[in-house]
């Protein structure tokens, strides 16, 4: 995963918790977080509280991957989207997401959208709506 950080003194991996399985590198110029571990990972977990958001990210699966290798974006800590590709292969994800919405007694009164994935420049995802977490978005 590469992403954009503020600060030039803080890396990406700055912005997620202790885990040893993931190192930063130089990848192409830019920062990236890299797994060179076992299948089964632990996961990234960021220290930011996120609500409506948008994630642009790339990722490239291992060359050896099985077939159907693949990642799973977990957005907001419960809405899946899982990222596939040709293993080896850089691939880009633009992903938005609004929050759920709740009223002043904090009753809910919208459920959480995922607006839009766009991979490789193709959008494959479109206005799912999430009554509650944990269904995955197989695109």
């Amino acid at each position: 995963m590469t992403a954009e950080t503020n600060s030039p003194d803080e890396g990406v991996a700055s912005w997620f918790g202790e885990n040893s399985a993931w190192v930063q590198e130089d990848v192409a110029g830019e920062a990236a977080l890299v797994n060179r571990g076992a299948v089964g990972a632990p996961q990234l977990r960021t220290w930011l509280e996120i609500s409506d958001n948008l994630v642009r990210l790339s990722y490239r699966l291992p060359e050896d991957a099985p077939e159907g290798g693949r990642a799973v974006l977990m957005m907001q800590a419960r809405y899946p989207v899982v990222l596939i590709g040709v293993p080896g292969q850089w691939h880009t994800v633009l992903a938005r997401v609004r929050s759920s919405r709740y009223d002043e007694a904090n009753i809910k009164t919208a459920n959480a959208v995922i607006i839009d994935v766009v991979r490789d420049g193709e959008i494959v995802a479109q206005n799912e709506v999430f009554e509650k977490g944990g269904r995955g978005l197989g695109i």
